[in-house]
């Protein structure tokens, strides 16, 4: 690999990364919903409610994983200030990178 694909292949694990903590509690709690609703299940977040599916209570998980969402208040701007300080390290480095080739070029 060279220098140029690697490159974009860690930006593009930042950004899978950022994207991933940013919806990550949302789509947990989508999951656990879909879930719910497909066999028939209570879910919401007051209290835990039985699930019993091929005789295996599921209920207490899906109750963790329906109030995931909450998580969303934190991780959401969390992801959106780690993304501008992203976007700020590369205009940085871009940069930095435009003013060595103008200093080449004479």
């Amino acid at each position: 690999m060279n220098k140029k694909t690697t490159l974009i292949l860690v930006n593009l694990g930042i950004l899978t990364c950022l994207v991933l903590l940013a919806a990550g509690p949302l789509l947990a709690s989508a999951l656990a919903g879909s879930f719910a609703s497909a066999n028939s299940c209570q879910l919401d977040e007051g209290s835990v409610h039985p699930c019993v599916i091929g005789g295996i209570d599921y209920g207490e998980g899906l109750y963790t994983l329906g109030n995931l969402f909450w998580f969303s208040f934190f991780s959401v701007p969390t992801a959106l200030i780690l993304f501008i300080i992203y976007l700020l390290i590369n205009a940085i480095l871009w940069l930095i990178r435009v003013v060595r080739q103008r200093k080449e070029n004479r």
